[in-house]
């Protein structure tokens, strides 16, 4: 499993939500994401970054474990201005191979709607509806926007930092 150039990420009109009647399967993709995910040093990575076509992102936790997200959205929260904030992502790298970096304008806190994946004791799927505020809400829409065909290069402005 591999990153693929943002040309090859599936069109948001070919984006369909996570196939969970077999959740092994679903969770042999979980683990080769968060395998990827980790070698590429990330926080957070979308099943249409891998080149699947499907509404799901693996988000990895403070003390590294990950989350499994299954056709997640989300809404804002309260009535907040957006606020600035430096993104990088998987997808987007410069000559070098550095993440390239954005400003993005994000809603500081958001709902997050949906379904997750759960291993243990036995696979599972979880309903999710959470508020989240700080670094995990702009991670969590920097994913769902993913499989909804959005790229922060197209609603951020590009910066350089070094």
């Amino acid at each position: 499993m591999k990153i693929v150039p943002v040309e090859e990420i599936p069109l948001v009109e070919n984006v369909q939500p996570t196939p969970t009647d077999n959740l092994m399967e679903l969770y042999k993709v979980c683990q080769k994401m968060e395998n990827l995910c980790q070698a590429e040093n990330g926080i957070g990575l979308s099943a249409v970054q891998v080149g699947i076509p499907w509404k799901f992102f693996v988000v990895r936790n403070r003390d590294g474990s990950f989350e499994r997200l299954v056709d997640c959205e989300y809404e804002a929260v309260g009535t907040e201005p957006l606020q600035d904030g430096l993104e990088g992502c998987l997808s987007l790298r410069n000559a070098e191979g550095r993440l390239r970096n954005f400003s993005v304008k994000r809603h500081p806190k958001v709902r997050i709607t949906g379904k997750k994946l759960l291993i243990d004791p036995d696979l599972s799927l979880e309903d999710v509806d959470l508020e989240l505020d700080g670094l995990y809400s702009v991670v969590y829409q920097h994913e769902i926007d993913h499989h909804n065909g959005i790229l922060i290069s197209e609603i951020g402005k590009e910066v350089e930092i070094w």
